[in-house]
């Protein structure tokens, strides 16, 4: 049998890594990893078998100093290559040190060495020819989540028909929702369980307004409530996008919960800061609106259908000369005080921050229905504050459409361009 060698520099990049052993799985006899002391904290080699579906095959590691060039070149030479009739490497991960040690050692060896570019489908054969080839191997969405080390939760979907969600949309630009603001925040809080029929009478002049009728006379599932408070959006974008970019079904998600293992690492002592430590998962979770992937690289889209939230607070009640009233037990009497805020610099903050996490090539987008032009008419606080917003935006490299741009593009390839 003939026994081919892959070599591996592992880094937090794992997607290279996973795309070269695909793409040559089908030869390889034998994986080894090049790894580094916090990458095994992490677990990422784990994260690359896992995407790659390696299940079988020889797994060799060697565990480096990423900065020390003779490290490196004293563990790769602790190791029986002559037993192999060919040599692949991968010199895509790793620090810059690992990548050039390892890229001089092995090509004394005559291996074949590639680099990932990361910006599209191409991988480049470095050694002994210098040539560009495509990756024939298909990274699905969640082989991609797994490469980086993410458990994928999926949430069910509405199951309304596309053709609603269009329907309900364009009466949303027609501006039909305008009129049930009440009627839709007493619908949000019916998210959980679902409106019945008792209460129907309080949303029945909205939905006659946009046109849906309940699948159930008088009324609404608990899907439905989440569909109708937002959820319609997220559905009609990354519809949009599956039709519009041809995705595949196993390309795209919409609507779905990441969580991520925690690394080992104990940067702060439960016991030491709360005395105790409570055994219990606790995966930080992130919901994602859409996300897709369109010819190799990552993209993940947040919709928002406002920008702007109401922050329900309380405060004490006063008296015309600023004396707080008390109630019958002489206890501070309370009321609430709702507060209209822009969200979009949180939202922004959110988007940057899970990009960062999707591998360096990822794209991220916030899709909104506020039109921004209208947003900021004759006010110069709300037109100061959506520039800085914006340049914040494009300073961290997400691209904002707004409901102009969005009911204005025919082609929803044309919103991926930057």
């Amino acid at each position: 049998m003939r026994k081919v060698l892959l070599v591996s520099l592992v880094s937090d990049q794992t997607l290279p890594n996973v795309q070269i052993i695909t793409e040559f799985k089908d030869v390889v006899t034998d994986y080894m990893f090049v790894t580094t002391n916090s990458m095994e904290k992490k677990g990422v080699k784990n994260w690359i078998l896992k995407a790659a579906g390696v299940s079988t095959g020889n797994i060799h590691s060697k565990e480096v100093s990423e900065h020390d060039k003779d490290d490196i070149i004293q563990k790769l030479s602790d190791f029986d290559y002559a037993s192999f009739d060919e040599l692949i490497v991968n010199v895509t991960g790793g620090t810059k040190i690992m990548s050039l040690t390892a890229y001089l050692f092995f090509e004394k060896k005559n291996a074949k060495i590639y680099y990932v570019k990361g910006t599209d489908s191409d991988f480049v054969e470095l050694f002994p020819a210098c040539r560009g080839n495509k990756l024939s191997c298909h990274i699905s969405i969640e082989d991609y989540l797994s490469a980086y080390g993410f458990e994928l939760i999926k949430t069910p979907s509405s199951g309304i028909p596309f053709e609603i969600t269009k329907k309900i949309f364009n009466n949303y630009c027609l501006g039909l929702f305008e009129n049930y603001a009440e009627t839709l925040s007493f619908l949000r809080r019916k998210r959980s369980s679902g409106l019945k029929s008792k209460d129907f009478d309080k949303v029945s002049k909205l939905l006659d307004a946009i046109g849906y009728e309940p699948r159930k006379e008088n009324v609404l599932d608990e899907l439905e409530v989440k569909y109708l408070t937002g959820e319609w959006f997220e559905e009609y974008i990354g519809e949009r996008l599956k039709l519009d970019l041809e995705l595949k079904e196993n390309e795209i998600l919409i609507g779905a919960e990441i969580k991520k293992e925690v690394p080992n690492i104990e940067v702060n002592s439960m016991v030491g800061l709360l005395g105790k430590r409570d055994n219990k998962e606790r995966l930080p979770k992130n919901e994602i609106d859409v996300m897709f992937i369109k010819d190799g690289m990552f993209h993940v889209v947040e919709c928002k259908t406002s920008i702007i939230d109401e922050r329900i607070t309380k405060k004490e009640k006063k008296t015309s000369a600023g004396k707080t009233v008390l109630d019958e037990y002489n206890n501070p009497m309370y009321y609430e005080d709702i507060k209209k805020i822009n969200i979009l610099g949180e939202t922004i903050y959110k988007s940057d921050a899970l990009k960062s996490k999707f591998g360096l090539f990822a794209k991220s987008y916030i899709a909104t229905l506020v039109d921004f032009k209208q947003y900021i008419t004759d006010d110069y606080n709300k037109w100061n504050q959506m520039q800085d917003l914006i340049t914040r935006a494009s300073l961290s490299k997400i691209k904002l459409w707004d409901r102009n741009i969005i009911c204005n593009t025919k082609n929803f390839k044309d919103l991926l361009s930057c």
